[in-house]
């Protein structure tokens, strides 16, 4: 099981991309109905607050842009 540091100090792990993103999604203070309208929603905060592009194709490439600008750090 893959455990990662969210920015803001909170821990959240799991298994598969979907468990990751939906621990994600649960310590969020805007979890949105459901995890894909998380995900755009979290990539377009990204997009106006930072200029960071996450992507929305699949859930994979979300997690992948999510780790490499660091809003997530693996810690174990």
């Amino acid at each position: 099981m893959a455990k990662y540091k969210v920015l803001g100090g909170k821990t959240v792990e799991g298994e598969t991309t979907e468990e990751i993103l939906e621990a994600i999604r649960a310590v969020s203070f805007n979890p949105e109905i459901d995890l894909q309208t998380f995900i755009r929603t979290f990539a377009n905060h990204c997009q106006l607050y930072t200029a960071m592009r996450i992507r929305t194709d699949s859930l994979d490439h979300a997690l992948e842009d999510i780790i490499k600008y660091r809003f997530i750090t693996r810690i174990d």
